[in-house]
């Protein structure tokens, strides 16, 4: 799972990138996402990385990468997509498919 620790503001989070998702919470979160979850994208509005590892296995891809402000991530692509070390990236998911979790690391409905 990716964790992104952030604050929400007004029952909205932010992930880097400035994309904000809804949280039924106020003050730290933090933000999860399944690797398999994510997806490469050119929508500007998706998570900006930059790939540190390409790890190519046959019918799925392990790529490593930093999110903007230095958070690690790792998504599981289908495929062997052409990328490699040190590529700009960006990475979408559906909103469903993110869970949140307040301080205590309890997970907010």
């Amino acid at each position: 799972m990716n964790f992104f620790t952030t604050e929400a503001v007004g029952g909205l989070a932010a992930l880097p990138g400035g994309l904000s998702l809804p949280v039924a919470a106020t003050g730290p979160v933090t933000l999860g996402i399944r690797p398999q979850h994510l997806r490469l994208t050119d929508d500007q509005s998706a998570i900006p990385a930059q790939i540190t590892l390409v790890e190519a296995l046959g019918s799925e891809t392990v790529l490593h990468a930093t999110a903007e402000g230095g958070a690690p991530i790792v998504a599981v692509l289908p495929g062997q997509p052409s990328l490699a070390r040190g590529q700009a990236i960006r990475l979408a998911f559906d909103p469903a498919a993110v869970h949140a979790f307040d301080a205590q690391g309890q997970r907010i409905a």
